[in-house]
């Protein structure tokens, strides 16, 4: 975890989404509590996720667009859904995918790249019950977000706060105050250890969540970003829908909420006659471990890739 925060420091700031993943970075992460085995992480000359299969070249063609459940932020390049969708398919599938990303922030992603490139597939993939909460707060796990907030009863965007704005973020750290602070963040050796054995992790100095106090309802950016999404001039717009281990949330009043948040998207996809994969039925036929650890596994990964190819098989 230490590791995927240090990578996540990097990502630049950017003035209307908050922040990018850099260009050109490449990292291999150590195994820990979340990774089993060393995880490659690369980000191509364009700011996307690499699926180092040899498609670059190739005209641009389906854009993933997500969160780490896109981008695939605990599986090596080759491993993501969308490298996999890239093999399958025999298209070119550029991962934008951003850890820590909304879903309405992803897809203003998206609309920033529409603007200089055309893509025949849209894939924008949610993480239900907790992706559309994120676009309703202006820094998470460190970072800045873009906000759709309410103005006179208009939904508009927020400004996204400047990189020095408040303490506690990726940018403007506070100074770690406690032995197990300086162990966990300031010692790769003590980090491994301290994942390894299974303790509670110390709180991190640059971990900052804030909700912006004028953030318009999640139903209302549901709806809004399920609308712009079927407005968007692709040929083909999916939307996936993904999820944690149902078994890892302990509080029953969550599952309720997501599982009201699915039917609400189920519907609104529907009438807007947005293409969906929904993914909550196809992990019940495995066991959890093989899918998640915190995020998918490669397993989890390839079946969510098998359920898209399906999609694309019965359209097409």
């Amino acid at each position: 975890m230490r590791e995927v925060q240090k990578f996540m420091q990097v990502h630049p700031y950017h003035p209307e989404l908050g922040y990018l993943p850099k260009a050109g970075v490449s990292v291999v992460l150590e195994p820990g509590r979340f990774r089993p085995n060393m995880t490659e992480i690369s980000i191509n000359a364009d700011g996307f996720r690499s699926n180092r299969n040899g498609f670059e070249a190739q005209p641009r063609d389906i854009l993933a667009l997500g969160d780490s459940f896109t981008f695939g932020i605990e599986v090596s390049d080759h491993q993501s859904w969308p490298a996999c969708l890239e093999n399958s398919l025999n298209r070119r599938v550029d991962n934008a995918g951003v850890p820590g990303y909304g879903t309405a922030q992803a897809l203003k992603r998206g609309q920033l790249e529409f603007d200089t490139a055309e893509y025949q597939t849209v894939i924008l993939s949610t993480l239900v019950g907790a992706d559309f909460e994120r676009d309703r707060m202006h820094f998470f796990h460190g970072l800045p977000s873009t906000v759709l907030i309410e103005n006179g009863g208009k939904l508009e965007w927020a400004k996204v706060p400047g990189k020095m704005d408040y303490v506690g973020t990726r940018y403007r750290p506070y100074a770690p105050s406690t032995l197990g602070h300086f162990i966990y963040y300031r010692t790769i050796l003590g980090s491994q250890i301290w994942e390894r054995s299974g303790a509670m992790l110390p709180r991190s100095p640059m971990h900052l969540a804030k909700h912006h106090p004028e953030a318009a309802s999640k139903d209302v950016i549901i709806e809004k970003t399920l609308t712009d999404l079927a407005h968007v001039n692709a040929a083909q717009k999916i939307l996936l829908l993904q999820y944690v281990d149902i078994n890892s949330v302990s509080d029953p009043k969550l599952i309720e909420e997501g599982l009201r948040e699915r039917e609400l998207i189920l519907t609104l996809s529907e009438a807007l006659d947005i293409e969906v994969v929904d993914t909550f039925d196809s992990f019940r036929a495995y066991d959890p471990a093989d899918i998640w650890t915190a995020h998918h596994t490669p397993f989890g990964n390839q079946v969510v890739c098998e359920e898209l190819v399906k999609q694309f098989k019965r359209v097409n």
